[in-house]
């Protein structure tokens, strides 16, 4: 029994060291560089700093190593939006495990992170209808967002706008319409709240007709009526100006839905739509019904819009009222996309690499400071926000191998109008370049191939040989008696005399080298472990036979 169990030891021995051997030779998958957890989401180390590693195989051909941030702007970007204004301090660590010095080069910003743009949305409003997914009805411009952001990575339709990235505007980044001051004066309400589906719903055709109401400085005015005209050219007239670059700050922040500041009477304005028809709470006013889905009367919100699905209370059943409040209208003008978006990464969403010179502001987007915090700072490159991560990246600097860059003035927050509150997302990315002092490997260039020898030049034709001069007639022979018959000539066909034919190799004979090295070395550690256990095998039976000796 004793020796059973040696033997049983040895072979679970044997079998561990074989299986250890292979699963040393197996590494672990990383994103990167970034230290992650075991769901391989970017986490902290114990000094609680995101860590990126760097390695020598990192190095690329011009003795540089980019630095792919957009893990950590994932990170950034959910906590600004779950954590509206207020400052998110992210401190990093960059080790440096190249063997060689490094120092900063370079950095990039852009607008495209895990949000890939994909094909143009082409609206078919007769045949639009609600989706429902998630508890939510959506339209045709809508994507849901809480199965589209399953995947880190997702690709969402265009709105046929161009942003100031020069790449088409996305739907989950555009603002929604909201309900601002110019919409309040059109339909002569005195708050958002008392604006209707139905109105939101029309309003596309309401702008072309003549209208009367008051502009942003409280004087009235008439638009006659004009079939081209747009929600853009509506709001130019609103607010009195022919480009949205000459309204301020305020003026902007007021159409994306804030409308407190500096609008008529104070209204203020809100992105939700919050009844059908009336602001009846105890009636069916603020619920769609079943026959407005099918009339062809909401085809411009089941289009562009997105509901709750209502799903029926004592009063109501939800057959005949199948969505309920909070609405949304997704904007669809491409003037007023385009001044929404840059307005989001202008002054919206803000970073800085140095909070001792420009601290984070989460101040309200329309009266705050800029200066270098705003992202479109980043994404241009202005001075400013050279001078912040030039700072933070400790310039001109070189980090010796086995040290570390940490950056302790690294933070981010967002104060957003309510263009964005509802189903709406933000999304960048960056990377950081370094460069090292390893030399580059000179670039060897292959030798040219002997050019062939020119082919001979062939040899010229003989002259014609020339025409005989007649001789005269030859004194005939004898004719051959029978005994001496003539001879024939005969070829020779000797072998060793005839022309060499040169040999062709069929190079496509020779053994398939192409199996990946993964297979090869999977194939040899195998053979090793069997080897090592049969080899066990053989000492423990040796021993057992000296032992009944």
């Amino acid at each position: 029994m004793r020796l059973k169990r040696k033997i049983l030891l040895s072979m679970v021995l044997l079998l561990c060291l074989g299986f250890f051997s292979f699963a040393t030779n197996t590494s672990a998958n990383t994103t990167g560089g970034w230290l992650l957890d075991e769901d391989n989401l970017i986490t902290t180390d114990e000094d609680g700093y995101f860590v990126y590693t760097l390695s020598e195989e990192d190095i690329d051909e011009n003795g540089e190593i980019i630095i792919d941030g957009n893990l950590l702007a994932d990170y950034m970007a959910d906590m600004m939006s779950a954590r509206m204004n207020y400052t998110i301090h992210v401190p990093v660590k960059i080790v440096n495990n190249t063997g060689y010095k490094i120092t900063y080069k370079d950095y990039e910003f852009d607008t495209v992170n895990r949000i890939e743009a994909s094909t143009p949305f082409i609206p078919d409003m007769r045949s639009a209808t609600l989706e429902n997914s998630s508890g939510y009805g959506w339209g045709q411009a809508w994507d849901d967002p809480f199965q589209a952001l399953v995947d880190n990575k997702i690709y969402d339709k265009t709105l046929g706008a161009i942003g100031f990235d020069g790449l088409p505007i996305r739907s989950m980044v555009a603002p929604v319409r909201c309900i601002n001051p110019a919409v309040i004066s059109l339909y002569g309400k005195s708050s958002a709240s008392t604006i209707t589906l139905i109105e939101m719903n029309n309003l596309e055709e309401k702008i072309k007709e003549q209208n009367m109401f008051k502009n942003s400085k409280g004087e009235t005015i008439t638009l006659e009526a004009d079939s081209s005209r747009t929600y853009a050219q509506f709001l130019k007239s609103y607010y009195g100006v022919s480009s949205f670059d000459e309204l301020s700050a305020t003026e902007k922040t007021n159409i994306l839905g804030y409308g407190k500041s500096g609008s008529v009477g104070g209204a203020a304005g809100q992105s939700r739509i919050s009844n059908y028809k009336g602001n009846n709470a105890s009636s069916d006013d603020n619920y769609i019904p079943a026959s407005a889905l099918t009339d062809g009367s909401l085809e411009y919100f089941q289009t562009w819009g997105m509901a709750t699905v209502f799903k029926g209370n004592s009063d109501f059943a939800s057959v005949d009222y199948p969505y309920a409040p909070t609405y949304f209208i997704l904007e669809s003008d491409p003037e007023v996309l385009e001044m929404g978006y840059e307005y989001l990464y202008d002054r919206c969403m803000r970073i800085t690499f140095d909070n001792v010179q420009y601290p984070m502001s989460v101040s309200g987007a329309e009266s705050y400071e800029s200066s270098a915090i705003g992202m479109k700072k980043y994404i241009d490159k202005t001075d400013t926000s050279n001078a912040a991560i030039e700072q933070a990246f400790m310039k001109d600097t070189w980090i010796e191998d086995g040290e570390s860059i940490t950056i302790d003035t690294l933070d981010v927050g967002m104060d957003l109008p309510n263009a964005w509150h509802g189903f709406r997302y933000i999304d960048f990315g960056f990377s950081i370049t370094v460069k090292t002092d390893k030399e580059k490997e000179p670039i060897v260039e292959p030798e040219p191939e002997p050019k062939p020898d020119p082919e001979p030049k062939p040899e010229p034709k003989p002259d014609p040989e020339p025409k005989p001069t007649p001789k005269p007639d030859p004194i005939p022979e004898p004719e051959p008696t029978p005994e001496e018959p003539s001879t024939p000539v005969v070829p020779d066909t000797n072998p060793s005399k005839l022309p060499e034919v040169e040999k062709q190799v069929n190079l496509s004979t020779k053994p398939n080298s192409s199996l990946p090295l993964g297979d090869q070395s999977n194939s040899i550690q195998y053979s090793l472990l069997f080897i090592s256990s049969a080899f066990g095998l053989y000492i423990i039976m040796r021993r057992m036979k000296n032992q009944k000796q």
